[in-house]
C-alpha cells in the first residue's frame, strides 16, 4: 500500500496537555544508546534529558 499525502493541518495526534509537541531527530544508534542509558542513570525520560542539553545549548548560543 502506498503511503498517502502530507496530513492536513490540524490532523494527527491531539494537542498535549503539558503543551510539547514532537519532533523527529534522525540520530546516530550510539547517541540514541548513550542517552538512553544516561536518562537511566538519573531516573528521567530520554526527552527530559534531551530537552534539557538542548536548552542549555541554546542559553549558551546567546
Amino acid at each position: 500500500m502506498a503511503k498517502t499525502a502530507a496530513k492536513k493541518k490540524g490532523e494527527g495526534a491531539p494537542p498535549r496537555a503539558d503543551g510539547r509537541k514532537a519532533l523527529l531527530l534522525y540520530l546516530h544508534p550510539e547517541v540514541t544508546l548513550a542517552l538512553k542509558k544516561a536518562a537511566l542513570e538519573v531516573s528521567k525520560p530520554a526527552y527530559e534529558v534531551a530537552e534539557g542539553a538542548i536548552k542549555e545549548w541554546l542559553r549558551r548560543r546567546k
